[in-house]
């Protein structure tokens, strides 16, 4: 008898491969039910807009980096809670939109009191991390927000199109969760800045996309403003409005000492772009200019909230209010220090006065801090210690 040859070692690891990948997409094992009931890409923003909160804080952050850990955690799990209750309260709806009939509840890969459980589960867990690892402050939101995105802003979906709005709210308040972790303050102009820059970027990222699912949600029978307007002039006007609202926030977080002039002028640039995106959706409220104004919005968090924790002025701190040694903290803000003159000598102000090359070699003598107090460059010049450091 002959015998078959063996298969390639190619095949074989390809082979390995698919099984592997098909046992992690399998609908039915239980962290794919977990994945889905918890919205995890949506549970992913919401971690990232409280870590954001946190590193806005500076250097508190950095020696909070155990109470970080724990607000994004717990927000996490608070956010997969709230997450699980909605789609337990929707199930019915659910069935009726192609987007959404195949999640777990709808399409039977998951019984309500396996829901009921989860939900309670991570709500309670969550809850319990962020009061032990952080404070009494940052678990009343966590809880506060299950409950406003469970109990009002969904079955607000059925009855009113304010329901977004709520909504909006509900998508604020994580990143002034993250600030309060690392502070354990609530009221405040960081915690304001942050809340209100979340908020207006929901309504130009949500509108977007519900007017691209409008058929859906009419199926569904949600109350929502894409649904009750066929021609998208008023869906196309709040995209704009809340995208124009958005500008002048980089300027009032500089004027209140909170960040550098460098990070108004980025955000400028980003929130122009947006609003011009948003402008041509006025003209022509297509799929098309939808689609470009919801994609902006994915990218825009990661990049402006990015550079907003970089220029913090909560970064530097005045000589002698230091208590102890922090490595990480002391690599961070000398990086910081040093990347922001980098940014200076691309600055038109500079490059026109001539003044780039004194400051590179300056800098190559060692000299950086001379070099910072000596260019008037906004970015610079605005980045001295704030009296309002914590």
């Amino acid at each position: 008898m002959v015998s078959k040859p063996a298969p390639p070692a190619t095949s074989l690891a390809a082979a390995e491969s698919t099984a592997v990948a098909a046992s992690k997409s399998d609908p039915t094992s239980p962290l794919q039910i977990a994945k889905e009931l918890s919205k995890a890409r949506l549970s992913a923003l919401v971690v990232m807009t409280t870590g954001a909160g946190s590193l806005f804080a500076g250097t508190t952050a950095l020696a909070s980096g155990g109470t970080v850990a724990a607000a994004a955690v717990g927000t996490a799990l608070c956010a997969a809670s709230a997450a699980t209750f909605n789609q337990a309260w929707e199930i019915n709806t659910d069935k009726l939109m192609p987007r959404t009939a195949q999640r777990p509840l709808p399409s039977g890969r998951a019984t309500m009191p396996q829901a009921l459980t989860f939900g309670f589960g991570t709500g309670i867990l969550g809850t319990g991390i962020l009061l032990a690892g952080c404070n009494p402050i940052t678990a009343a939101l966590g809880l506060a927000n299950i409950g406003l995105y469970s109990l009002i802003y969904t079955p607000m979906k059925l009855k009113s199109e304010w329901n977004t709005w709520v909504g909006a709210l509900v998508g604020a308040i994580p990143p002034v969760m993250g600030y309060a972790a690392v502070t354990n303050q609530l009221v405040a102009p960081e915690s304001a800045l942050l809340a209100g820059m979340l908020f207006l970027w929901q309504f130009p990222h949500f509108f977007s996309l519900a007017w691209l699912n409008r058929k859906d949600y009419m199926l569904g029978g949600h109350q929502m403003v894409s649904c009750n307007d066929p021609t998208g002039m008023r869906t196309a006007r709040i995209i704009r409005n809340y995208t124009a609202a958005m500008v002048p926030l980089p300027y009032a977080a500089t004027y209140m000492g909170l960040t550098t002039h460098m990070w108004s002028m980025e955000a400028t640039v980003v929130h122009l772009f947006w609003l011009y995106q948003a402008q041509k959706f006025v003209k022509n409220p297509s799929n098309g200019n939808a689609r470009k104004i919801f994609r902006t919005s994915l990218w825009y968090l990661p990049v402006v909230l990015g550079l907003m924790c970089f220029h913090s002025k909560h970064w530097q701190v005045l000589e002698g209010n230091e208590e102890g040694e922090d490595v990480v903290r002391d690599v961070v803000r000398s990086i910081i220090s040093i990347v922001r003159p980098y940014g200076t000598e691309k600055c038109p102000h500079e490059v026109l006065l001539g003044r780039t090359t004194s400051t590179k070699k300056k800098r190559e003598e060692g000299a950086l801090q001379d070099v910072v107090n000596a260019l008037p460059c906004p970015a610079v010049s605005s980045s001295t210690p704030s009296s309002s450091t914590r």
